[in-house]
């Protein structure tokens, strides 16, 4: 009887001899005993036999012990008692990786987009670190750790979640449904959930909508959610039938399916929504909603990624910090910084004018003295350390020359590569010179009858190509 009241209803025989004594009535605990490593011999043979991804075991499981009771909500119940129902075993990586099944757990099963909770799961005999939380099957909660020692069916223990990560995804989870409904506010009421990952670092919400929101308008939807935040208005759930939740307007999330009951979740004034996730007790649990990025990822589908939290005053924090370090390099204060910006861009840009000047400036009389060397008509030099883009240049400003005619420049602009233009009035055909040119410095090119271009890696035969252009342009 005292095994049956253990392994059954889990009923420790401490008590049981207890309450056995008060009833003048002793318990054989050596039978206890051996009734207790019988079944552990029971439970290590079903666990070998049991394997993580088994869907038969699973289903066996869920229709002997029934589904998983998840009580893990509220702070009060992060970390409560439970019974090992069953123990399924997987490879070993860094130790025993196995599935675990629980009477009861405060572990979150990965769901509605929020990721599974981690933590531990401690009995006499063993810890299991775990990993990740997952639904088995619908009802039936897996908790993926790595086990050292021993855990077995029967046994009791202590589950405890990871609090510090749950509640950094409460506060995303929860600004999710806030960024929801200022979406539909700015942008319509067309906009609807399309997706979302809820995890401890960060938010993902993907919504429909026909172009790409404005900053003004990003802007105008963080700004409302976090004045939502900042009223920290209660946020209330309600288990209600289906029909009564649409009645009273609640929003389904995308891709989600519900039945008969159904957990309400409203989040300050707006927001009203389907939801079987976790959520803070109050807005102002949330701080700050901040803004990562926003971006397309199909057609009329849009994904936001944010923080919330110490995320969010961490990123606020470190922008802090871009601006000062910014505002030190410019010798200026950060109120100033845009000032400096401009006035320092003004002068650089007064100074490229200059610089562009001087450059053509150089660059005629670099073309006039090209120019005096043509012979019969046609300028064929070296240029090294020069542009593909200003040796084009160069060489229309030379063709441009009383006398000149064809003009054929080549050379390495930073010693590895070669970059070679020919520029002529049409005849002989600018395009044919340069693919045969080409050929020569180990490259090719190509462009128009009047002016071509051409780059190449043999460095060591400009000369040659430079001789073959003047062969060319003077046969």
């Amino acid at each position: 009887m005292a095994f049956t009241l253990h392994d059954t209803h889990g009923f420790p025989v401490e008590l049981t001899e207890e309450l056995a004594r008060d009833a003048g009535v002793e318990v054989d605990r050596a039978a206890f005993d051996v009734a207790m490593n019988e079944q552990r011999t029971r439970a290590r043979a079903a666990a070998r036999a049991s394997k993580v991804g088994d869907e038969s075991a699973y289903r066996s499981l869920l229709e002997i012990e029934g589904t998983t009771n998840f009580v893990g909500r509220s702070a009060a119940h992060y970390e409560v008692p439970a019974r090992i129902v069953a123990v399924m075993a997987g490879p070993d990586v860094d130790g025993t990786v196995a599935e675990i099944f629980l009477d009861q757990t405060p572990f979150y099963a990965e769901g509605g987009g929020q990721v599974g909770d981690i933590g531990t799961i401690v009995t006499e005999t063993g810890r299991a670190e775990v990993y990740d939380t997952v639904y088995a099957l619908p009802g039936l909660i897996a908790h993926k750790a790595r086990v050292t020692g021993e855990l077995v069916p029967g046994q009791d223990a202590l589950a405890s979640i990871d609090v510090a990560r749950r509640e950094a995804i409460r506060r995303n989870h929860t600004a999710t449904h806030l960024l929801h409904a200022a979406l539909r506010t700015v942008l319509g009421e067309h906009v609807r959930q399309q997706g979302s990952e809820v995890g401890p670092d960060r938010l993902r919400f993907d919504f429909s909508h026909h172009g790409q929101p404005t900053p003004e308008q990003l802007e105008e939807v963080f700004d409302l959610a976090n004045a939502a935040v900042l009223t920290d208005a209660p946020v209330e759930t309600t288990e209600t039938s289906l029909e009564e939740a649409e009645r009273m307007g609640a929003i389904a999330f995308f891709g989600d399916k519900y039945g008969s009951t159904v957990r309400v979740i409203q989040a300050g004034d707006t927001s009203l929504e389907f939801c079987g996730g976790t959520h803070v007790e109050g807005l102002g649990q949330i701080g700050l909603i901040s803004l990562v990025s926003e971006e397309s990822i199909g057609s009329n589908k849009r994904r936001i990624f944010a923080v919330t939290g110490r995320a969010a005053l961490d990123r606020v924090n470190a922008r802090e910090h871009l601006v000062r370090s910014a505002a030190d390099l410019l010798r200026t204060e950060p109120d100033e910084l845009l000032t400096t910006l401009e006035r320092i861009l003004a002068r650089q840009r007064e100074a490229d004018k200059e610089l562009q000047k001087l450059r053509q400036q150089s660059s005629e009389s670099l073309a006039t003295e090209l120019a005096q060397s043509a012979e019969n008509g046609t300028v064929v030099a070296r240029q090294d350390k020069v542009e593909p883009d200003a040796l084009r240049s160069l060489a229309q400003a030379v063709l441009r020359h009383d006398g000149v005619e064809r003009v054929a420049l080549a050379g390495s602009p930073d010693g590895a590569k070669v970059a070679l233009v020919v520029a002529t009035g049409g005849e002989p055909n600018a395009t044919d010179v340069v693919r045969a040119l080409g050929q020569l410095i180990g490259g090719g090119g190509g462009g128009s009858a009047e002016l071509a271009l051409a780059g190449g890696r043999d460095v060591t035969r400009i000369e040659e190509a430079l001789a073959e252009a003047r062969r060319l342009l003077t046969a």
